[in-house]
Formats: structure tokens, C-alpha cells, sequence
């Protein structure tokens, strides 16, 4: 069960479930979850991923792709720096495979390596959207 202890009720009936199961002698595991990212950070995080395809394509470069006995360039997608730079890093860093199990210090610190790794290796360099942006609309 999941409870949010900032709200007051949920916090009664946290310790009200809690106490049952000491009473009843029973094993307690708890877990601290952070807070999960928010609509805007998501809104953000979708938006900076076209963002940088734009940039990737503009620049001319484009992911390789095999099509059985044949290469092909193919132009940079919104969906494609998520499943080829995000998620993989969301797995090498922290052991999850959807974005949405992150915690927003972790999905921070996936953009911030994105980040480096888009500047070292690619030459590009986009800058996280903030509020003022205007895209939010």
C-alpha cells in the first residue's frame, strides 16, 4: 500500500494500518519513495527530446539503422532519443525501465548526463526547456 504522509488523512491511516500489523505481529517492510515527476517536468523532458532530434537532424546526423542486408540513415525522432539515450540510461543508472518509476533528483541526473554525453559525442548541446519557454501551452 502506498500512502502520502503529507496529507493528513492518509497519514492517520498509515499509522492506523501500521499498528494493526504490529499488533498482529507481522513483518514490515517499508519503502521511502520520492516524489514522482511531475506533468510539467514530463511536458519538459518530451519537449527537450524534440528539441534535440531537431538539432541531431539539422546538424546531419542521423541514427543508423540495418535493414537486413542493407545500412540507412534515418532522420531523429522524439520516441528515438527517448528509447536510445534516455531509457538506457533510466537502466544503467537506476534500474528502471519505465520513466515514469524515476524520482525527479533521478531524472535530473539522467538529462545532466544526457547532456554530457549529447556535447562529448554528437557536438550538440540543448538546453533543458524551463517555464518560461513557452511551449507549455
Amino acid at each position: 500500500m502506498i500512502y502520502r504522509t503529507e496529507i493528513t488523512s492518509e497519514k492517520y491511516r498509515a499509522k492506523e494500518y501500521f499498528k494493526k500489523l504490529v499488533d498482529f505481529g507481522q513483518v514490515i517492510e517499508v519503502k521511502n519513495v520520492g516524489k514522482k515527476r511531475t506533468l510539467l517536468l514530463n511536458a519538459s523532458m518530451h519537449l527537450w527530446f524534440t528539441l534535440i532530434a531537431e538539432e541531431l537532424n539539422d546538424s546531419g546526423q542521423y541514427m543508423r539503422l540495418d535493414f537486413y542486408t542493407e545500412k540507412a540513415q534515418v532522420s531523429w525522432t522524439k520516441n528515438a532519443i527517448k528509447e536510445v539515450f534516455f531509457r538506457p540510461l533510466s537502466v544503467a543508472m537506476f534500474d528502471k525501465e519505465s520513466s515514469t518509476e524515476l524520482t525527479n533528483k533521478e531524472t535530473t541526473e539522467i538529462i545532466e548526463e544526457m547532456h554530457r554525453i549529447l556535447g562529448e559525442n554528437f557536438g550538440v548541446s540543448v538546453e533543458f526547456p524551463n517555464k518560461d519557454y513557452g511551449a507549455y501551452k
